[in-house]
């Protein structure tokens, strides 16, 4: 894996109205681009920087043929050919010209779309470039917050293109106007469920959105066709102090142990990523048919030794909004 320090990426993300198709494909073997910045620029989205960008590797599968190739060996040849996902990693004040096709993408009205990655230098020379066709985004994975974390976070998205293609250095890469950066701690947070005292909550894992996807072979080619599907919501799994969890209790009592879990008992949450001041939202995450799965106590292994045990809620969300700072 080849690591390029301290470049500058820029993003061209083109708004082509076509019909395409997205995928998603594993992380693995994709190559990463360490301390890039990003510039998006489609129908007046405003230039954003991202911190990384990774994946666009075209591969192709190694199909065992029936003929032998020598003695016991048997022949071997590659077959149907695919792109791997491309994954930005995004601050918060840099996710919101996305937003739009973010939620659009999971609300059921998939939008695909064009676009580059350009690699440069400090004097704006390109590096590389990495260009994709009908490109959809595919995930989106929030950081995980914790009250006790000195760490900064990002928003990852996933696109899955049709294809790629990449090139290598060319020109000078016209400079783009820079996005206002507003960073983020992963311990400036706020939760909110309807009827549920959530404000002891220390702790939330990594929420995400990924889409399923089908592939279809196009022609005589070995190319897939990729086509976007269903979008699951992974479940939201929090740590509150015990000692202060009467609500959570009573809800996870009326909703498992009782079987009062009808769609109208399900509730509505937010999730906002707040600065430093604590009142100021970079970004709402809005959580829709919320129902708790489980209750219980923080496990041994994650349990810092001078602090009480937490308690431990797995909740399952049906789908979520993406919202911009207010």
């Amino acid at each position: 894996m080849r690591i390029l320090n301290q470049p500058w990426v820029k993003v061209m993300c083109a708004v082509v109205g076509v019909a395409a198709y997205g995928s998603i494909s594993s992380a693995a073997d994709q190559r990463s681009y360490a301390g890039v910045g990003i510039s998006v620029e489609s129908d007046g989205i405003a230039a954003c920087a991202a911190r990384t960008v990774s994946g666009g590797d075209v591969v192709a599968d190694v199909v065992t043929g029936s003929a032998m190739a020598y003695g016991q060996f048997r022949d071997k040849h590659i077959a149907n050919s695919k792109t791997k996902d491309i994954v930005v990693g995004l601050d918060m004040g840099s996710l919101t010209p996305w937003l739009g096709w973010i939620n659009q993408s999971f609300s059921g009205k998939v939008s695909y779309k064009n676009g580059s990655v350009t690699t440069y230098d400090s004097q704006l020379s390109q590096v590389s470039k990495l260009s994709w066709q009908q490109g959809v985004i595919s995930g989106i994975e929030f950081p995980e917050l914790d009250a006790a974390s000195k760490a900064g976070g990002e928003v990852k998205l996933t696109i899955s293109p049709q294809r790629a293609t990449r090139s290598g250095t060319g020109g000078k890469v016209a400079t783009a106007a820079s996005a206002k950066q507003q960073r983020f701690s992963a311990s400036n947070f706020r939760i909110t469920i309807d009827g549920v005292d959530l404000t002891r909550v220390a702790r939330i894992q990594p929420l995400s959105v990924r889409t399923k996807v089908a592939t279809n072979s196009v022609g005589i080619g070995r190319e897939l066709e990729k086509v976007a599907g269903v979008a699951e919501v992974s479940n939201l799994v929090l740590f509150a102090d015990s000692h202060d969890s009467a609500s959570l209790q009573s809800w996870y009592e009326s909703f498992v142990v009782r079987g009062e879990a009808s769609q109208e008992k399900e509730k509505s949450g937010r999730i906002e990523l707040l600065a430093p001041d604590m009142k100021t939202v970079l970004l709402s995450i809005g959580l829709h048919g919320v129902g708790i799965v489980t209750l219980g106590s923080e496990s041994e292994t994650s349990v810092n030794k001078d602090s009480l045990p937490r308690l431990r809620a797995e909740l399952y969300v049906e789908y979520i909004t993406v919202d911009p700072p207010k």
